[in-house]
Formats: C-alpha cells, structure tokens, sequence
C-alpha cells in the first residue's frame, strides 16, 4: 500500500482531541489534510468514484440555494417558488411549504417540541450542500455501513478490510486481538486483518508508554482506551487502542486481558460502551 497512514501517536488524540480533515487532489495522488497540515495520502480505490462525487456535491450547491430561498419564505409552497425544478422532481414537489414540511415530521415521542423539530430541519435545510456532503463522506468508500457515531464518527473506510498493527510486539495481544476478530466478524460487514507496519494500519494497538500516556491518564480501573486518530467527514481513516502496562503483564488467557481488547477493538467498528449502572 505505500506510505499511505502513518502512526499516530500523540498525547493530543490520547486526551480526546479528534482531528477533522480536509480533502485536496492532484492529478497523481489524494490526500487528507488535517486542520494542523499534516498530509495523510489515501489511494485512489478508497475514494468511491471522485467524478461522480464532484458532479453531485456541484449539484448539492446548487440546490442549496433553492433550499436556503424556500426556508425563508417557510409559507409558500416549493413549488410555487420554482414550478420547473418541482416538475422535474416531484420528491420537491411533495414537500409543499417549510412550515408544512416541519409540521408533518413533528412527533411527540421523539422529545423535541414542534418549534424545535422546526428549527432541526431549518438548519438542515438552510445548510443542504453540508448536509450532503456528510452523507457522502468525502466520495470515501465505506461500502455504504453506518456505525452509531459515538466517537464522532458515523462511517469508517472499507469495512470489509480493516487492517491491524499490533505495535507492542506482545504475542499475546496479537492473539487476543484474533479472537476479536473472530467476535465482530459476526457481523459479516466486517473483516480484520493483521498487518506487519503502522503505515498500513486502520487500527494501532500501542502501550501507554509507547505514546508517552503517563499512568494518571488511566483511571484506576482502566485497563484501555480506545481514540480515533484521524477522523475525515464523518469518516474514521485510523483509530488507536492504548493499553495498561497491567493488561500486557496478563497470561495470554487470561480472560481480562481478551475482554480488554475485544472491548477496545469494538469500539473501532463503532460499539458503544454499556452503561450497566
């Protein structure tokens, strides 16, 4: 794969700070620029179909202004304000006014009052081009899998191949982390494989000393941390599992030590914690 994902092992992510990146091209290379400058190249078969992808976010633009002009006037129907662009999408059509088109997907079960349902879908709607370009994730393949999102992230790149380092070069980490691959790839969506350098590597196993993560950092019961490292629309391009000198100490079965990083390797594919208070 090249020098596509370099390892990254700063206290920054490790305390929760979650880079959001953005995307530049050349005609030879892609690359995901983090807010800081740091360059990270992604080859071309992870974008989904960039041509295709440009021509809709030029479209999602477009329609962003005639989104932004139909919430301003929330009273008169979409498509009495562009009675062609609604003939040729009855989808528009359909949505008549702001006001009504608020009305109707207000429910009392989901917690919102109807003045805040209004102003969710007037946000929405005000920044449409945002809004798509999120659903599309930056033209990214994720093979179409929505994760819950509970680490800032709703997607990750190719499921389907999730590749591992296992940068403590402790076997018995390596051996647990196998079993957690066996464990969530229950679910089909997803597949894991071990790789021999951080360059390539979705997901980097690392000791707390590795990264230079001093004890105080972990609570008394903690055992591990997971964080994503890099992060692009919505998109997790690399996560980091940081584990407890005291889980490494453990015998290869013990059973803390493979709960550990099952539990840690879950929360890469978007597995919450349970909060069993």
């Amino acid at each position: 794969m090249g020098k596509v994902f370099k390892a990254v092992f700063s206290i920054v992510f490790l305390i929760g700070s979650v880079q959001f990146l953005a995307v530049q091209t050349d005609a030879q290379a892609k690359f995901i620029v983090s807010t800081n400058g740091d360059r990270v190249e992604l080859p071309n078969k992870y974008f989904t179909n960039i041509d295709s992808y440009n021509k809709s976010m030029k479209e999602a633009k477009r329609v962003d202004d005639l989104m932004n002009n139909w919430v301003n006037n929330p009273d008169i129907p979409f498509a009495e304000l562009y009675p062609e662009e609604a003939a040729a999408h009855p989808e528009y059509a359909a949505m008549g006014s702001f006001n009504q088109f608020a009305a109707k997907r207000y429910s009392p079960l989901s917690g919102f009052s109807k003045e805040q349902t209004r102003e969710v879908y007037r946000i929405t709607y005000s920044h449409y081009a945002d809004s798509m370009e999120t659903i599309s994730h930056g033209g990214l393949d994720t093979e179409g899998v929505k994760l819950l999102g509970n680490h800032g992230y709703n997607a990750m790149l190719t499921p389907s191949d999730i590749t591992v380092f296992n940068g403590t070069g402790n076997s018995k980490i390596t051996h647990a982390l196998e079993l957690g691959f066996k464990e969530w790839e229950k679910d089909k969506r997803f597949h894991f494989r071990m790789v021999t350098s951080d360059v390539d590597a979705r997901v980097i196993v690392a000791g707390s000393k590795q990264v230079g993560l001093e004890d105080k950092y972990f609570e008394k019961y903690m055992s591990a941390m997971y964080m994503p490292a890099i992060v692009y629309d919505n998109v997790l391009i690399q996560g980091l599992i940081v584990v407890a000198p005291e889980i490494e100490a453990l015998d290869a079965d013990d059973p803390q030590l493979i709960h550990t990083v099952i539990h840690e390797l879950g929360h890469a594919i978007g597995r919450p914690d349970v909060d069993t208070r």
